[in-house]
């Protein structure tokens, strides 16, 4: 864990929730939505041979989707120490990252385009997954805006999980198939600001925004995969906003 990060959670010992008393234990669930931060040559680089399926190596045609959005959603608890801090722990799913490449072309090496009769052109498909998930320690401080209102604002620490999958296949021509998974445990700060509202007694509901820095899988997880990336690491920005209903007790 980044020695900075525990040390000043360790610092800080507390977070911020909002309007409720100090002293109340709360708990609550999100759901939202999240982004990756990352680029079609990024998924290329880290599908590697899944997005160039069955040895094609002369593409005449493609075509690829990039969807870097996903449900997100967390379960979360926490402790005020006073109107104005909280400690929080939750664990966060940040959803699925996948990207999918249809190519078509040979997959004799040097032959021009377009091919001879005799070299038909094969298609084929290549797609990569990324899904990451674990448990934030937050520490949180909020301001009240009145009796029912607060903006809030957090630092942490995510420990997270990252699965990778790479497959690739060709629909003609009956060349053999891709397939390589990969998983990676790390950890990432996070930053986050966001807007409280308690319409009821003990409940109180947020919207969020949260960034989660740098999360991905490093380059020593795909090798041993029999994956690379031309970078150190494949890491890549997580933005969630979230809609959170908590209550106090």
């Amino acid at each position: 864990m980044n020695r900075f990060a525990t040390a000043l959670l360790l610092s800080i010992g507390v977070t911020a929730a909002g309007s409720a008393a100090a002293g109340d234990w709360y708990f609550g669930l999100s759901a939202g939505q999240a982004r990756a931060d990352v680029s079609n040559e990024q998924m290329i680089a880290v599908g590697g041979a899944a997005m160039w399926p069955g040895g094609i190596n002369s593409v005449s045609s493609e075509s690829s989707s990039l969807d870097a959005s996903d449900f997100s959603w967390s379960v979360f608890g926490g402790f005020r120490f006073t109107k104005n801090f909280a400690l929080e722990v939750s664990y966060v799913d940040l959803g699925r990252t996948s990207y999918q490449r249809q190519i078509t072309g040979i997959w004799i090496h040097g032959v021009t385009i377009p091919p001879p009769a005799s070299f038909p052109l094969v298609s084929g498909t290549g797609e990569v997954t990324l899904d990451s998930a674990g448990l934030a320690v937050k520490a949180l401080v909020a301001a009240p805006l009145g009796e029912r209102f607060d903006v809030h604002a957090n630092l942490g620490v995510f420990a997270y999980k990252t699965d990778m999958h790479a497959s690739g296949s060709v629909t003609t021509g009956g060349i053999s198939r891709f397939d390589r998974s990969a998983d990676d445990d790390s950890q990432a700060l996070s930053i986050g600001v966001g807007f409280g509202y308690r319409f009821y007694g003990p409940w109180t509901v947020n919207l969020d925004w949260q960034r989660y820095m740098d999360v991905g899988i490093d380059n020593k997880a795909l090798e041993e995969a029999a994956l690379s990336y031309p970078e150190k690491d494949f890491e890549a920005d997580r933005d969630a906003v979230t809609l959170s209903l908590l209550l106090s007790f």
